[in-house]
Order: structure tokens, then C-alpha cells, then sequence
């Protein structure tokens, strides 16, 4: 009888030092690539970020409407999270504005991994980290895609940058909107030699 106290005694306190330690985790406690979104146009020499409306973000195969991004979000970043039991995940980029909600112009990005187990720490305790072994996009609106570090762990750090094609100081001229402090530029996609179609972002 006293042999079956203890153990509950030590069971019960193991479980409040775990509870205690599990509540300190200062990282995420799941490791999911940060993707960023950037033009494909430099700015005084430096690249630049950019918040996109009219952006509908989804994981393929993930439940129906579960949106990563939508419509109504202005989103310069988003996690885009990769499945364990897979050796690859791929998500489609949508574009909501009228001359380019055709599904033949979405965008997909589709990474390969290998997925490692690993226990980080009693705060933020075990999970999988990722290592990208190789990529594929399409080009309709994204310009390309780079992967500044193809180790992905639970540190939030973006290490995908999506760059989107979008126009020149002299072509934004005659399409610049303002709203507020806000300016608008626009994402272009030459269909024809002579056509290009927008889709507004704002930065």
C-alpha cells in the first residue's frame, strides 16, 4: 500500500514539474515554414515586401475551405505547413480580382522533404523538423520562389521568400491608388505581347 502511494505521490509530481515546463516553451511547438511575400522589383537596389489583397492561399488536399489566406486578409506572410506522413505538400495561390479568377492562373508551389523527429525540449517538447530537398512552382503571377534555408524547425524565422511579378515604376504610374498612408502596386501577368492584367497589393 505504501509502494502504490509513492508511485502516485511521484506520478503526481512528475506531472506538475511537466505542466510547469510545458507552459515555458517560448517557440512555436510545431515546426512550419514562414513564407514571405516580396516583389520581383527592386526598390533603391533592395528588394521589398508587399501586402496582398485579393489572395486566396490553400494547402492541396487539405479540407475543403480550410483557407490559408483569404480574400478578405491583406497577408505580406504565411505559414505554410507541411504534412509529416508525406515526402511532399503543395498549395495553390488563387488571385481574386476579376480579370484573373480563372483557374488556369493560379499559382502552385509544391516543396519535397524529409521529415526527421526530434525532441527539442521539455518546454516545447518533441516534433518534426524538415529538411527541403527540392521544389517546383509555376509562373503565371509568382515570379519564383527561393528558399533562404531548407532546414525547417520550430523558430519563427520566414525561410521561403515568394516574389511576384509586378509592374514597373513608369507601367504603376497611370494604375496608383491611393488609400491613406497606403499606396497601391500592382501584381502583372503578361497574357498577351500586348495585354497585362493586374491584381492589386498593397505596401
Amino acid at each position: 500500500m505504501k509502494i502504490l502511494a509513492y508511485i502516485l505521490v511521484s506520478i503526481s509530481l512528475m506531472w506538475t514539474l511537466y505542466s510547469c515546463s510545458s507552459s515555458g516553451c517560448i517557440e512555436n511547438r510545431s515546426s512550419t515554414p514562414l513564407a514571405g511575400f516580396y516583389s520581383n522589383q527592386l526598390v533603391n537596389d533592395k528588394e521589398e515586401k508587399i501586402v496582398i489583397d485579393s489572395l486566396q492561399l490553400w494547402g492541396i488536399g487539405a479540407p475543403r475551405q480550410s483557407y490559408l489566406v483569404d480574400f478578405k486578409d491583406k497577408a505580406s506572410q504565411s505559414y505554410l505547413p507541411f504534412r509529416p506522413e508525406y515526402e511532399s505538400t503543395g498549395f495553390v495561390f488563387r488571385y481574386g480580382q476579376r480579370n484573373l479568377d480563372f483557374e488556369y492562373l493560379q499559382d502552385t508551389i509544391i516543396f519535397w522533404y524529409t521529415s526527421t523527429p526530434r525532441f527539442v525540449s521539455a518546454e516545447c517538447g518533441a516534433m518534426y523538423f524538415y529538411n527541403i530537398d527540392r521544389m517546383y512552382y509555376s509562373r503565371h503571377i509568382v515570379d519564383k520562389v527561393v528558399i533562404t534555408d531548407s532546414l525547417i524547425t520550430n523558430a519563427d524565422i520566414e525561410r521561403i521568400k515568394v516574389y511576384f511579378k509586378t509592374a514597373s515604376p513608369e507601367e504603376e504610374e497611370d494604375s496608383r491608388v491611393s488609400s491613406g498612408d497606403n499606396a497601391a502596386v500592382t501584381l502583372t501577368l503578361s497574357t498577351t505581347p500586348n495585354h497585362t492584367t493586374t491584381l492589386n497589393a498593397v505596401k
